[in-house]
């Protein structure tokens, strides 16, 4: 594989495993039998075998294994995928709100709540990380999460993002 393997995830049940690799700009998929670990395909931009524009940094797949979001040096997004088994399809990008706003630096973090309605994305945003709806493959922005209720910026970068067992 070469390079550095910045995120691994396991899907929920076990049997897919991604690896995502900085040097190459590659996301790969494995499939996993007992201790066996297969290699299946690459992960593409979109579903024209593009490779990434950038370093594939975070990665999670949604409670149920049915979504997958990779987040990374991409240009201004996350992107969000469907997959069935080892079949990965390109859903969509997501932005920094409801409209195309690119974010402005690296999704470092990427996290779903446990019943799979929520996704935070944390990065190299400007003071804050970033909260989602979601609704199977279909992402909708909520808002920014700043340091405290008011509006005051976060010091510096979301590097890790997560949520308690029970989702609260």
């Amino acid at each position: 594989m070469g390079g550095t393997v910045y995120s691994v995830a396991f899907s929920p049940d076990g049997k897919t495993l991604i690896l995502s690799n900085a040097y190459y700009r590659i996301v790969r998929l494995y499939s996993v039998n007992g201790t066996a670990i297969t290699y299946v395909s690459n992960i593409y931009a979109d579903n024209y075998n593009n490779v990434l524009t950038g370093h594939g940094i975070s990665v999670a797949f949604s409670p149920d294994g049915n979504t997958l979001v990779l987040g990374g040096y991409f240009t201004g997004h996350a992107k969000i995928y469907s997959i069935q088994g080892t079949t990965v399809t390109y859903v969509s990008d997501i932005y920094a709100d409801n409209s195309n706003t690119a974010f402005n630096n690296a999704v470092q973090s990427v996290s779903f709540s446990p019943d799979g309605k929520t996704l935070v994305l944390g990065g190299s945003f400007i003071g804050c990380a970033k909260a989602y709806f979601v609704n199977e493959t279909t992402v909708t922005y909520v808002s920014d999460i700043y340091a405290n209720k008011g509006e005051n910026t976060l010091d510096d970068y979301v590097f890790s993002a997560a949520f308690s067992p029970n989702g609260k």
